[in-house]
């Protein structure tokens, strides 16, 4: 749904139902002039209209928005799953650097774009956690011929990651959905530290927001937790 700032509606377009019985939980993403929406395929709109201007089937089950980078003036998105696609007219590329796994429910929160490199961190309970960091290439033809190349890839906590990676000096941080934060070295991935989150209870859905030099994190109870 589209609405001006004085609340009228300007358009309405109903698309696909969800392809999991949670509802939609992807935020609208604006790239390169095309609005992309996420319920079971990736769709890009006219955003002045609703009018359908692509479709692209997604490789399984993904709960979050993708994240977008340009090149050269060209706009592409990288979902949590590792796709890469075109915006302008939906295209999926070659291969973004690792395996798209099978599982339906490891792929929970967006991407994040820092610079010229991608880092992802998904799971599920019981199972080995994976964080990853690609690079972007430099041009836009790189891009489209070459995909994204991976830098390093580092397994972490066994559980869902709700959390998008919070990345600053240097560091990846990572907080698990029972509440284990971990830091990472973004140069390679390395895990150097990690400590459970105490008095929090419920599922950590909110990611990591850094304020100065401290981390807040958001708990499903409506407390929080301050890290330095």
């Amino acid at each position: 749904v589209s609405y001006d700032l004085k609340g009228k509606r300007l358009w309405h377009k109903r698309l696909s139902a969800p392809d999991h019985n949670w509802g939609g939980a992807c935020s609208p993403v604006l790239a390169g002039g095309v609005l992309v929406v996420r319920f079971s395929d990736y769709v890009g709109l006219d955003p002045a209209t609703g009018e359908e201007l692509w479709r692209t089937p997604s490789e399984g089950v993904t709960f979050n928005a993708p994240a977008q980078f340009e090149r050269g003036g060209q706009h592409f998105l990288i979902t949590s799953r590792g796709e890469l696609i075109e915006a302008g007219d939906g295209k999926k590329l070659k291969s973004s650097g690792f395996t798209v796994k099978a599982k339906p429910w490891c792929f929970l929160n967006t991407p994040s774009v820092i610079g010229n490199h991608v880092y992802f961190a998904h799971g599920s309970e019981g199972e080995q956690g994976d964080a990853y960091c690609l690079e972007i290439p430099a041009n836009a033809a790189d891009v489209q011929s070459q995909g994204l190349k991976q830098v390093w890839h580092q397994q972490v906590s066994k559980n869902r990651y709700y959390s998008s990676p919070l990345v600053h000096d240097g560091i990846v941080y990572l907080i698990s959905r029972e509440y284990v934060l971990q830091a990472l070295d973004a140069a390679s991935g390395e895990v150097f530290y990690e400590q459970k989150i105490k008095g929090l209870t419920g599922t950590a859905y909110p990611s990591l927001t850094l304020v100065g030099d401290t981390i807040f994190v958001g708990a499903e109870d409506g407390r929080a937790a301050f890290v330095k």
